[in-house]
């Protein structure tokens, strides 16, 4: 029934998703819907919808459960244009996003602004030739590692196109240049590491008094400060896709509870039923006995009947 139904007549799934989420500033913008006049709705069950849908689901349990049911649901021009088809030119290109982390180098210096003239274009970094090369410029940038699996959500401008993806001038650089900078930090914040002449420990000052420092059998181990936070910020999306987790599986429990409880409640009418069904098979019983014994008495007694008017007669 609902199949025949237009898009405009369904519920948007977005803003029935979104109104479980009240303490989250990000859900906050999907609690409403904007379709102008020219403008239609989407069947949440068409293909794009249905892949952008289930890629999102990993970070919304209740959506998962719905994935089976899109069909009564659809999309307005908002959210269909936010999550299913959003163009490149409305995400954050990349790079920029990723050069601003470097703040000593002279060679990212030139890739922290975007240019897009009128006519030109930007493209998907999850294009598969701008993946391509990203892949390949990551051994650089320890944050691009970590951004790798969500390309979906940015973007390239005709600049960094054509700088790194298109023409490859940027990838040849990296590669004639000292990388140093990217992989380690500057000289005046790494720890001095020196060895004593009285015995074999290994001492480890610090320029910064401040600085926490990790020394592990003589091993001095340090982080990017970038890197370290891209890290940070990707353990608390782990941790909060293991709450998101955590929160299906309690949804999916009492779902199966319920299941059980409807097997237990069905199981005991069964029993009921079967107990009635023997009940009524001995009662049944005993009155074909009845009847038997009542006919058997009735041609006892016209035998007898017959016999005493046989003996009756003059």
């Amino acid at each position: 029934m609902s199949s025949k139904l237009e898009a405009k007549d369904k519920s948007c799934i977005i803003v029935f998703l979104a109104k479980n989420y009240s303490n989250s500033q990000l859900v906050d913008q999907l609690k409403t819907c904007k379709t102008e006049e020219k403008q239609k709705w989407r069947h949440a069950s068409a293909d794009a919808a249905v892949k952008k849908l289930t890629e999102i689901a990993k970070y919304f349990p209740e959506l998962t459960l719905l994935l089976d049911s899109l069909e009564n649901y659809s999309l307005c021009e908002k959210h269909y244009n936010n999550i299913v088809a959003k163009k490149a030119k409305d995400k954050s290109c990349i790079i920029v996003f990723l050069a601003k982390n470097y703040s000593n180098s002279q060679l990212v210096d030139q890739l922290k602004t975007c240019k897009t003239e009128e006519k030109q274009k930007w493209r998907h970094a999850s294009a598969d030739a701008a993946v391509k090369k990203l892949t390949e410029i990551a051994k650089y940038f320890p944050e691009l590692t970590l951004l790798l699996d969500s390309l979906e959500n940015y973007s390239l401008c005709e600049k960094h196109y054509n700088n790194i993806v298109a023409k490859s001038s940027f990838i040849k650089q990296l590669t004639e240049t000292d990388n140093s900078i990217f992989l380690d930090l500057n000289k005046n914040d790494r720890k001095k590491l020196k060895i004593s002449t009285n015995d074999d420990e290994f001492q480890v000052f610090n320029s910064d008094p401040f600085e926490k420092t990790s020394v592990d059998f003589g091993v001095q181990v340090s982080l990017l400060d970038p890197a370290y936070e891209m890290l940070l910020k990707k353990t608390k999306e782990l941790e909060y896709l293991n709450m998101q987790l955590l929160s299906k599986n309690e949804v999916l429990k009492r779902r199966l509870d319920e299941q059980f409880k409807s097997i237990e409640e069905l199981e005991y009418f069964n029993q009921q039923l079967l107990s009635e069904n023997k009940l009524l098979k001995r009662r049944l019983g005993g009155r074909f006995t009845d009847q038997e014994d009542h006919i058997k008495s009735i041609k006892t007694f016209k035998r007898a009947v017959a016999i005493n008017a046989i003996y009756t007669l003059p």
